[in-house]
């Protein structure tokens, strides 16, 4: 488990400041398949005021973590940045101390503005997507951040029981959550274990219900009922009327919102995140190339390749 603070964090790693940090992914919090003891790569995002400052700064103290991307100075590696989905990524960089020396991280920077307009209006459902499952704050988020980061909780189970029938359970509420951000992602049907989802869910129900509880009780006590009893301990009912319907629709994020005239069905929903996914992970993924450069992207991708083959191995001797 990881508990290095961001201030830990910033003065261990030599950092500069950040508006926002979090940790995410399997070295932050347990996923099936992951052995803690194995030290995963830690995933870090950090977001800041000024990319172009904040990339200057951290070519003085890390220039080393850079491809040859560093060469051409903080204000085009910002320029980079803001290719969708708005996110610099330094991966494979062996971390220097906290009790975490020589541990993979990988951590990407993002500006303040991108990060909360991905997180309101789910432009790329990149970093939003992330933060739909539990991570690890590393610094308390002020109002702003705070208020847009239930935002996309609120969106994350409204777009859900767009997809679930009338009654389901918290397990199922909870995968149909996690999977919102991988429909579209072609990752997972080449590179991914394609168990992830459960794998991320499955270990963690009590964080999933501290994380959306409080969401689903202020924002959608009158659409979404529990109901206590059976094997599952009880289950949600929701209201499936069109007037319910269209009054969720009304309020997803932006780019969720349906062309004029397409029903409000399941598959409508998932055409739409499917469209917004592919796109940003394609571009982020191609951006990564360039970040990462070719050594460390063949490294990172073999690594990838590696997980996915073993998955398939499991599946074949049962």
């Amino acid at each position: 488990q990881f508990n290095m603070t961001s201030i830990d964090l910033l003065q261990e790693e030599e950092f500069p400041p950040t508006r926002f940090a979090f940790a995410y992914g399997s070295g932050a919090v347990a996923q099936t398949g992951y052995d803690p003891a194995e030290c995963p790569m830690l995933d870090l995002v950090f977001v800041v005021d000024d990319p172009v400052e904040w990339h200057r700064l951290n070519l003085i103290n890390n220039g080393h973590h850079y491809s040859m991307l560093a060469t051409l100075g903080p204000r085009v590696i910002s320029q980079i940045q803001s290719l969708p989905a708005c996110v610099y990524y330094n991966t494979l960089t062996p971390m220097k101390g906290g009790g975490q020396k020589g541990r993979m991280m990988k951590y990407g920077a993002i500006g303040l503005i991108d990060f909360q307009r991905d997180l309101r209006e789910w432009r790329h459902l990149y970093l939003a997507g992330r933060l739909h499952k539990p991570v690890i704050f590393l610094s308390s988020p002020n109002s702003c951040i705070s208020t847009d980061l239930t935002s996309n909780l609120s969106s994350a189970v409204r777009t859900a029981l767009l997809l679930l029938p009338e009654h389901f359970s918290k397990k199922e509420l909870f995968l149909s959550i996690a999977s919102l951000s991988y429909m579209g992602d072609f990752r997972m049907s080449f590179g991914e274990n394609p168990d992830k989802v459960r794998n991320i869910v499955l270990p963690n129900l009590d964080k999933f219900e501290r994380l959306y509880e409080p969401v689903v009780a202020k924002h959608f006590s009158r659409s979404c009922t529990w109901r206590p009893g059976g094997s599952e301990g009880g289950l949600y009912e929701q209201d499936l009327s069109m007037a319910a319907r269209e009054n969720h629709v009304s309020m997803l994020p932006a780019a969720m919102q349906l062309p004029p005239g397409v029903p409000i069905e399941a598959s409508a929903i998932k055409a739409q995140l499917r469209s917004i996914v592919f796109r940003s992970a394609l571009l982020q993924s191609t951006k990564g190339i360039l970040t990462a450069g070719p050594a460390k992207s063949a490294k990172y991708s073999g690594a990838k390749l590696g997980k996915f083959a073993s998955w398939w191995i499991r599946r074949i001797r049962g």
